[in-house]
Parts: C-alpha cells; structure tokens; sequence
C-alpha cells in the first residue's frame, strides 16, 4: 500500500509537471504557481485527495514533500491537515519548521495562528524563533498589501 501511494505521489508530480511544462508554451497570464494550483484545486479532485492522503503518510520523504508542496503552491485545502501535525508531539522539530514555512507560504489567517501559538509555546527556542519570525513576517506583510 505504501509502496502504491509513494508511486501514485511521484506519477501526480511528473503529470503535474507536464501539464505545466505544455502550459508554458502556451500564452497565458497566469504564472506556474497559479496554474499549478488551479490544476490542483480543480481539474484534479482524486489528485488532491491523494496529496491530502500523502500529509497523513509515516514515510517521512513522502510527508515532507507533500508539505513542502501545499506551500509552494498556496493549496488552502491543506491548512487543516498541516495544523493537526503541527500540534502533534510525534512530529519533529524540522518537521513542524517546515510546516510553519508551508503555513506561512499559503497566507491562511488560521494556519498562521497556530504558528503564534507555537512561537510562544513551542517545544524548543528553534522552533518558537522560527515561528516568531514567520509570523512576524506574515503580519508585515499583511500590513503592507491593507
């Protein structure tokens, strides 16, 4: 099962990465970001549900990439999931950095209050520095942009 999911995960990425690559050729306004997650969002519902199933998964490398991903390309639907492993005592300190960095990517005002909750009671002073300054930046900027 496991060995399907981390093949299942790889084909979405490769089709993904196609599906961009014949975007580009192609005139459009919108930039890979955008399109990636409008393809994830919504022409691609089973590839979405396998990418929420991969943030669930014990394979660290699969779960750190799927993490790494909802952040790069903004994907909303993954904020819930991401705060649950957050939370968790079981994930590890780089772990949890990586999330907060996801979190942050994404812009959610959920997600990012739960980064504030664990600059201030984090489990380590990397990881509530870390998220301090996150969400440092995430209010800068958000200051900015009113």
């Amino acid at each position: 099962m496991k060995t399907f999911c981390i093949t299942l995960l790889i084909a979405l990425f490769f089709s993904i990465s196609i599906k961009v690559a014949n975007a580009q050729t192609t005139e459009t306004k919108l930039n890979q970001v955008e399109l990636v997650k409008d393809l994830i969002n919504n022409n691609y519902k089973h590839a979405l549900d396998n990418f929420l199933q991969g943030l669930k998964s014990k394979n660290t490398g699969v779960l750190r990439s799927c993490i790494y991903f909802s952040g790069k390309y903004k994907i909303d639907k993954a904020v819930k999931p991401l705060v649950r492993i957050l939370n968790s005592f079981s994930a590890n300190e780089d772990i949890k950095i990586l999330i907060a960095l996801s979190l942050y990517e994404i812009g959610s005002d959920d997600g990012m209050y739960y980064v504030y909750q664990v600059s201030k009671f984090g489990s380590s002073e990397k990881l509530k520095r870390t998220c301090f300054l996150l969400y440092d930046a995430f209010l800068l900027n958000k200051n900015v942009r009113s």
